[in-house]
C-alpha cells in the first residue's frame, strides 16, 4: 500500500512540474514577405492570379513575378512554372489596365450544377417575367 501512494505522489509531481513556469521561448518564424506600396497597388489593381483565378492574398502575400517585361502577380508558387512555360496565354488575360479578365462561363463550369435538396432533381426554371 505504501507504494501505491508513493507511485501516485510521483506521478502527480511529475503532472504538475511544469505548470507555472514561465513558457518556453518561442522558435522562430519565417517572416511573410511584404509588398511595397506600389506592388500593393498593383495586386489591387490585378485582383486575380493570372494563372488560377484566385482572388491575389487567398494564399498568403502573392508573388510577383515578370513575365515577358511585365511585372504580374500570383496566388501562390505553384502558379510560377505554368505562367513562365506559357506566358503569352497568362498575359492575355490582362486587360489594357492590369486587370485579369475572368473567364465568367469557365468559372460557372467549374461549379457543380445546383440540384434541389429534397429530390434530388435540377432547380425549376425561374418564371417568365411580366412584360
Amino acid at each position: 500500500m505504501p507504494r501505491i501512494l508513493t507511485l501516485t505522489f510521483v506521478l502527480a509531481v511529475a503532472a504538475f512540474a511544469g505548470c507555472g513556469s514561465p513558457p518556453a521561448p518561442q522558435t522562430a518564424t519565417v517572416a511573410q514577405p511584404t509588398l511595397s506600396d506600389a506592388d500593393k497597388a498593383a495586386v489591387e489593381k490585378q485582383k486575380y492570379c493570372i494563372v488560377a483565378n484566385e482572388p491575389l492574398g487567398s494564399m498568403g502575400t502573392p508573388i510577383k513575378v515578370n513575365v515577358k517585361g511585365k511585372d504580374v502577380f500570383l496566388c501562390c508558387e505553384g502558379c510560377r512554372e505554368a505562367v513562365l512555360k506559357d506566358p503569352d496565354k497568362y498575359l492575355a488575360k490582362l486587360d489594357a489596365n492590369g486587370t485579369v479578365i475572368v473567364d465568367q462561363k469557365a468559372e460557372a463550369d467549374a461549379k457543380p450544377a445546383e440540384t434541389a435538396p429534397a429530390t434530388g432533381a435540377a432547380p425549376a426554371a425561374e418564371p417568365p417575367k411580366a412584360p
